[in-house]
């Protein structure tokens, strides 16, 4: 036991310190939307993670007395059993059969909360599917993970939750009691309906007058105050009001700078708030502590589903924090940065920045839950693996079977397999980032493409199922929703093998195209090293990305020039004499004389005409 303790601890206190690893929720409540749907977004974001897409099967008349095992979800420690109940949902990754859907992010919290729990079962992953599991709102999904933690204590660092179902949306955040206590203690928030909400990493919610709060707007752990006195964490007597997030998760540099400056990026694009982004700069810079930003604001444009994907790709663009600017962007104007999150040099700490897309995500999503429609086709569970930047959304439906290329199973963290879309969102990506501002245009057109016809195409399919589902209806069926789960499933599995198959299509184009500096383009009929019998077809080829002059952009010469012009700067004097010797040291081409001989139409194939030779060579 004093060992799985250690082990718990080693585990919270390293979640604290690479916190900033973690993961981006984006909150659209119905009145906010432009069809009057729940949207959420989540990003699992770490390098270490693998994406897939996973289901957990509903099972009824679960016989009494059955236990449900739990291990911990980031390290894979067994941490003990609970009791099951005696019927579960259906849950295909984060939205359960009746379209609520869960997911988090981690702030971490005061350290000496964050040292282990002795005995405790619910890690914060196990608290999130084994409620989706059993609860249908979102009411009752507050009052299942309050009840699993105070029973079986909990294991992880505090988080935030971020609970939907197609009628409300709710942040609920919680922290353990640390060691020596069981359970936990924990704050729920209701977004008001025609709000937008997000969390990163930072716990956010402020004061609440909890004189006047009831149950339909906020609710809280009977202690969630007096704890914070008996642990000297809160004073009531400085007349200060109470606040979860300043008494349990005080801001720092690192929350405002690596966490809220995400929410802070999203808000200012889509609030009807007067100057948002510049009242608010300084703190998501963080360098001042306040004003504090508000958990949520009303927007001045309805949002869909397609904006919630975009907003999911956010680098800070045209904003304070933007990253293309500076030397570290490279010569192709980077978005992102390699990690470390921060950085020493001298005596003084730097920080690279963390935006909202990132390319250390293993998994993503954008849930959308619509009330007018029955939950077999009302929860679309928009699903894409690793950066989302640079990955497909695929819509997903209620008790739908997973497809090989994103199932638990098929390749691994350390075993690449084309047949994972993991791997190949990947390799896509990480093509890009050497050379942004030539390729991410072009990725981005060919994952818009896509979207655009899976947004397109939905209609027409879940009207498809709508009927399926009234038919059976109408049959009496006793499970009216299975064939237009059925139908919805056949759907996601053949758009997943549409993107699996284009984006490995996509990979060799890129690969092939732009490598080794240069830009390869097709080949010219008779340009070959002897037919086929020596190497066959030589491509023709561009210096450089092809774009423009073929040449870094201005801003990272001048970076150049200004460090080292001196050593680079060229001496020759005859440019004429200079250029004819650059072909050569440029690498293997077409011979300049056997070139001119062609083009007079004396080459190998003597009976093309001299216009399509010229053609050929020019």
């Amino acid at each position: 036991m004093a060992l799985r303790t250690a082990l718990l601890a080693f585990a919270c206190l390293a979640a604290v310190l690479f916190r900033v690893d973690a993961c981006t929720n984006l909150i659209v409540t119905p009145g906010a939307s432009a069809d009057g749907s729940t949207i959420y977004s989540y990003s699992a974001d770490s390098a270490a993670l693998y994406g897939t897409l996973d289901r957990t099967p509903g099972r009824k008349n679960i016989p009494g007395g059955t236990m449900k095992k739990i291990w911990d979800w980031d390290s894979g420690l067994y941490l003990g059993e609970i009791e099951e109940v005696g019927e579960t949902f259906d849950v295909i990754g984060n939205m359960n059969e009746h379209q609520l859907t869960i997911g988090e992010t981690t702030f971490g919290g005061v350290e000496e909360l964050c040292q282990g729990q002795k005995g405790a079962v619910m890690d914060y992953g196990s608290l999130i599917w084994t409620t989706l599991q059993r609860a249908k709102t979102v009411p009752e999904a507050i009052s299942v993970m309050a009840d699993l933690v105070a029973r079986y204590g909990y294991a992880s660092e505090g988080e935030s939750f971020t609970l939907t179902d197609p009628r409300e949306a709710w942040v609920m955040e919680l922290i353990g009691k640390g060691q020596g206590e069981k359970g936990a203690v924990w704050m729920a928030v209701k977004i008001p309906d025609g709000h937008v909400a997000a969390h990163a990493n930072q716990a956010r919610i402020p004061h609440v007058d909890m004189t006047t709060a009831d149950d339909s707007v906020a609710r809280w752990a009977p202690d969630v105050v007096d704890f914070a006195v008996k642990k000297k964490l809160y004073d009531p007597s400085k007349g200060v009001p109470f606040s979860f997030s300043d008494v349990y998760d005080p801001i720092t540099f690192s929350g405002a700078r690596n966490g809220e400056a995400r929410v802070w990026s999203f808000f200012s694009k889509v609030t009807s708030i007067p100057n948002f982004e510049a009242t608010y700069e300084a703190y998501a810079l963080g360098s001042q502590a306040s004003p504090r930003m508000p958990l949520h604001v009303p927007v001045k444009k309805k949002l869909t589903v397609h904006d919630i994907m975009m907003h999911m790709r956010d680098h800070y663009e045209d904003t304070a924090l933007n990253m293309t600017s500076d030397v570290g962007a490279g010569p192709w104007a980077a978005k992102f940065r390699d990690r470390p999150l921060t950085w020493k040099y001298g005596k003084e700490n730097y920080v690279n920045e963390r935006s909202i897309g990132t390319q250390q995500t293993a998994w993503h999503f954008v849930a959308n839950m619509r009330q007018w429609l029955p939950d077999p086709v009302g929860g679309v569970f928009w699903f894409g693996v690793d950066d989302a930047t640079f990955s497909v959304h695929i819509p997903f439906y209620a008790r739908a079977a997973v497809p090989k290329a994103l199932r638990t199973g098929t390749g691994g963290i350390l075993d690449l397999d084309l047949d994972s879309l993991f791997w190949l969102n990947d390799m896509v990506a990480n093509k890009v980032y050497s050379k942004w501002e030539i390729l991410a245009p072009i990725v981005a057109a060919r994952v818009w493409e896509l979207e655009k016809e899976f947004l397109a195409r939905q209609p027409e399919v879940e009207a498809q199922a709508l009927a399926l589902w009234k038919q059976s209806q109408l049959q009496g069926a006793s499970d009216p929703g299975a064939s237009a789960s059925k139908h919805l499933s056949k759907h996601s599995a053949e758009l997943t093998k549409n993107v699996q198959k284009k984006w490995l299509q996509l990979w060799k184009h890129l690969h092939v195209t732009f490598r080794d500096g240069v830009k390869v383009l097709g080949t010219t009929p008779g340009h070959d090293h002897g037919g086929k019998e020596r190497g066959g077809p030589v491509a023709d080829m561009e210096d450089g990305s092809g774009v423009g002059n073929g040449e870094w952009r201005d801003a990272w010469k001048k970076e150049i020039v200004d460090q080292a012009g001196d050593h680079f700067r060229g001496h020759g004097g005859d440019h004429v004499a200079e250029t004819a010797k650059s072909h050569v040291m440029e690498g293997k081409g077409r011979n300049a004389a056997t070139t001119v001989r062609v083009a007079g139409g004396r080459g190998a194939e003597g009976n093309r005409d001299s216009a399509t030779i010229l053609e050929i060579v020019s």
